[in-house]
């Protein structure tokens, strides 16, 4: 009798182990399924599948990243990942409720705060744009609220990952491995000084450029290492000119004392994390879309700061309401190039052209010009030279890069080396003049002509755009300065040719060559 029960119970229990087994094996198969989903699908069945298994949705969220292979923010783990959310977003809404945000943590303009805004929005897009422009939060002093900007965008931005100092050789492998948005603090102390750190960072601007080489193992094995990603730098003051041309600008200001904003510790974080996975389903509804996306640019800005807006105008134009308008409004001031005269060699090229204008002439000996610019006190060259004037050397070293060489002239009857004003007309007309084409016809009066303090005449040399008080253009005249069609009754050119002799113009004689070097 006692062994007719023990066998029934063993039966049970294994019927039961089995039952068991199948339930374990039937869950085991649920979850696999669930992983292998796309994350839209995930999306649309995680509810369901909880309630058919009796788990939370937290609980299914962890299980089925750890089947994936995701990060879920772990001690060893560097960057979180958050759900998208479970309902399709308002983009504007949503672009507008971080706005919100920001104004009420952060002090900074309006252009800012938009650029800000669409950047944020923009890296949860990073998988399917060509470009990777770098956000750069910089202030002229301590305690602008750079940092406090910085930590916000970490809070909101895909994937984020925060460093306050950093390695090159960290970079390049933490990108490639995490994808993840790289948030930099104190650039200022370290990154002016480290050329390989920037070069890693100027590669990670354009997916059709984004791998840098190491050797890695005993046996040196080279390998690419992909650098293209969202990365924000902070610090003071501004950075290499190559890293800002490659960045949104979001330069910062000490706030005043009536300036009043909640301190971001103590902020709602519920608020931050469901922002970020709305972030995270506008990813998942419109991430193709924005890739795809050729919006209108703004003709006034240049070629590298369309590249760096595109994508953020993309989302503007596809959230619609105001955000079209207010992007490319911030954009244009934040790109402004009449508060900010570019590169050292685009200065440089400003204030030459200032020089010819200030000092009212076409022509500088390479001496002349060097002395018009150390006059101007606010200029960097009186320091360029390690606190030292720059050189006449140097100037011509940086002219070169331009394509504009030193030649021979002739200034008050002595033959040296120097510039006219037209040897710089391309490249005014390609850096400072956004590639307008520089004018054919050019213009003089006939004070220009007659002047005891211009030696010479000389067409080509005059300033563009210059009013014509006697009629007389460049198109007057053939190349050898032969006067085409007489236009003029002040001047009875006809068939002269023109030349500078004394203090105007003159017939040249037949046979004559008086006058010739005057062309110099």
């Amino acid at each position: 009798m006692d062994q007719d029960i023990i066998a029934q119970a063993t039966c049970e229990h294994h019927r039961e182990r089995s039952q068991t087994q199948n339930d374990k094996d039937i869950t085991d198969a649920q979850f696999k399924l669930l992983a292998k989903m796309s994350k839209r699908d995930y999306v649309k069945e995680r509810k369901t599948a909880a309630k058919q298994l009796n788990i939370r949705l937290g609980d299914l969220d962890c299980i089925v990243k750890e089947m994936r292979g995701e990060t879920q923010g772990g001690s060893g783990e560097l960057v979180k990942t958050v759900e998208p959310w479970d309902e399709p977003i308002d983009l504007s809404e949503l672009l507008s409720e971080i706005s919100t945000v920001i104004d009420k943590h952060i002090v900074c303009n309006a252009e800012v705060k938009t650029a800000a805004t669409l950047w944020i929005a923009y890296t949860w897009c990073i998988e399917h744009v060509p470009f990777a422009p770098l956000a750069i939060i910089t202030a002229p002093e301590m305690q602008c609220g750079k940092t406090q900007l910085l930590d916000l965008m970490g809070r909101l931005s895909r994937k984020s990952l925060m460093a306050s100092g950093i390695t090159s050789a960290a970079i390049f492998r933490v990108v490639d491995a995490q994808r993840p948005t790289l948030l930099i603090d104190e650039v200022d102390t370290f990154l002016k000084t480290n050329d390989e750190l920037r070069g890693i960072i100027n590669c990670g601007h354009s997916r059709t450029s984004p791998n840098i080489i190491r050797t890695v193992g005993d046996n040196h094995e080279p390998k690419a290492f992909n650098v293209f990603g969202a990365k924000v730098l902070c610090g003071i003051g501004r950075l290499p000119d190559t890293i800002m041309s490659r960045a949104i600008i979001l330069p910062m200001r000490r706030k005043l004392s009536s300036e009043k904003v909640t301190r971001l510790r103590h902020a709602d974080q519920e608020q931050f994390y469901n922002l970020s996975r709305k972030l995270a389903r506008f990813e998942l509804d419109y991430g193709a879309i924005v890739g795809a996306a050729k919006p209108s640019m703004p003709e006034a800005l240049g070629d590298r700061d369309q590249d760096n807006w595109e994508t953020l105008m993309a989302i503007a134009d596809l959230a619609g309401d105001v955000w079209p308008k207010i992007a490319r409004s911030s954009a244009l001031a934040l790109c402004d190039k009449s508060t900010d005269k570019g590169t050292s060699s685009e200065e440089l090229l400003s204030d030459i052209r200032t020089a010819f204008d200030r000092k009212n002439t076409r022509r500088f000996t390479s001496v002349q010009l060097l002395e018009a610019l150390l006059e101007d006190p606010e200029a960097p060259w009186a320091t360029w030279n390690r606190g030292r004037p720059m050189s006449g050397r140097q100037l011509c070293c940086k002219l070169r890069e331009f394509d504009v060489i030193a030649r021979s002239i002739k200034i008050n009857g002595r033959v040296t080396s120097g510039f006219k004003l037209e040897h710089f007309s391309d490249a005014f007309a390609r850096y400072l003049d956004n590639g307008k084409q520089p004018a054919d016809d050019v213009f003089f009066s006939s004070e220009e002509l007659s002047s005891p303090h211009s030696p010479s005449v000389e067409p080509t040399s005059l300033l563009p755009n210059k009013i014509n008080e006697i009629g007389v253009g460049l198109s007057n005249f053939d190349r050898g300065g032969n006067v085409v069609q007489p236009t003029s009754n002040l001047l009875n050119l006809n068939e002269s040719r023109l030349v500078g002799c004394g203090n105007g113009v003159s017939e040249e004689n037949k046979g004559s060559g008086a006058c010739r070097e005057e062309w110099l």
